[in-house]
């Protein structure tokens, strides 16, 4: 016997789904619109920048899916919601990675610019 969410739960797993799908959508287009003028420049900053933000992408959109289909089908609401969760841990591990990276990479700048290092 599975576990089935009711139709109060479902309308929340399909607004987030809706909201996750329109972000990852966006962020989508922005990496690629990104990304084209940054090949052209050969400019490995914007290039590695553009090419996480597709990755970060990935991970929302697979997230979406997977909580729209806790919505549409029946029968395995939990194996869903573990798939919506893997992806949302991936897309938040990337986010802390990214920002750290850059993070350290400001104070890298910053010490190098006031000659500390």
């Amino acid at each position: 016997m599975s576990y089935e969410f009711n139709d109060q739960e479902n309308q929340v797993f399909f607004s987030a789904s809706s909201s996750m799908k329109t972000v990852g959508i966006l962020l989508m287009i922005s990496a690629v619109l990104g990304l084209i003028p940054a090949l052209t420049r050969a400019s490995v900053s914007d290039i590695v920048s553009g090419v996480i933000n597709v990755v970060v992408a990935v991970f929302l959109l697979r997230a979406a899916g997977a909580f729209r289909k806790i919505v549409l089908t029946e029968g395995d609401d939990i194996g869903h919601t573990m798939v919506a969760l893997r992806s949302l841990r991936g897309y938040f591990f990337i986010q802390a990675l990214s920002f750290i990276i850059v993070g350290g990479a400001v104070v890298y700048g910053v010490l190098k610019a006031t000659e500390v290092i």
